[in-house]
């Protein structure tokens, strides 16, 4: 017989439905990126461009300056935002203490320095919610991780061993503690996500006055009198058209 689920052990799902509630905003927030850039593409007056002569080259570069602009701060948007997407799912051999000490101390890229400093601040956290997931199994992680470890070998051995009927809560614990690490390892690459994606945003803003107005010049007023009297030259003093059968000359007497 399997042992029944501790009582501490967090409801099954209730993490992951989080963390998938998380990526669909991610999603969301690619497509509306992706969005804006072909919005740009094709509301922009891009003909407006070609219309700038030789005398007005400092505004074509400003133009093709604040269009890239705004085009490169929408793909930055698109490709920090899929990055959360594309994480590698984190398991619970991952979260064990020994290699887990080992990927801090590699040097990797900015990316991965983050991803650690992540990891580190999800172990603190792991303290606090472990009565939550695991405290009636195992002390710590590392210790549950070893437990199930154990008890998937017994259960090769001997399926009807004590050992191998603790399998069943063990992977329970260790399902919602996987479950509780990537939840946490998504909010928080969003919460370094978010100030990121709001000067993306400024900038896209930016580029795009700063090319609406480049190809659109103010036009020159027309030049108007102050005297207010018509200076237009007057019209020439036409002749009378001539009456059929009338004479304009006077009669002799």
């Amino acid at each position: 017989m399997t042992a029944p689920a501790p009582p501490s052990a967090a409801r099954p799902g209730s993490y992951a439905a989080a963390t998938e509630t998380l990526r669909a905003t991610v999603r969301w927030l690619v497509t509306a990126a992706a969005a804006v850039g072909g919005a740009l593409v094709a509301g922009l007056q891009l003909t407006g461009v070609g219309s700038l002569g030789r005398d007005e080259l400092l505004r074509l570069c400003v133009a093709v300056t604040g269009l890239v602009a705004a085009l490169l701060a929408v793909g930055y948007m698109v490709l920090r935002a899929s990055q959360i997407l594309t994480d590698e799912w984190v398991t619970l051999a991952e979260l064990d203490i020994e290699k887990f000490e080992r990927q801090v101390r590699a040097p990797k890229s900015r990316r991965d320095r983050q991803r650690r400093q992540i990891l580190a601040g999800l172990y603190d956290q792991l303290g606090f919610v472990q009565d939550e997931l695991f405290a009636s199994l195992a002390p710590d992680v590392p210790a549950l991780y070893a437990k199930l470890m154990r008890a998937n070998e017994e259960a090769r051995r001997d399926p009807g061993s004590p050992a191998a009927a603790a399998v069943g809560p063990l992977q329970q614990a260790a399902s919602a503690v996987v479950e509780f690490a990537n939840f946490y390892i998504t909010r928080e690459r969003l919460k370094q996500l978010r100030p990121q994606l709001g000067w993306a945003a400024a900038v896209t803003a930016a580029g795009v006055l700063v090319f609406a107005y480049a190809v659109n010049p103010p036009q020159p007023r027309a030049a108007s009198s102050g005297s207010g009297v018509d200076r237009s030259p007057a019209a020439p003093a036409s002749c009378p058209a001539p009456v059929p059968g009338v004479s304009v000359w006077p009669r002799r007497t």
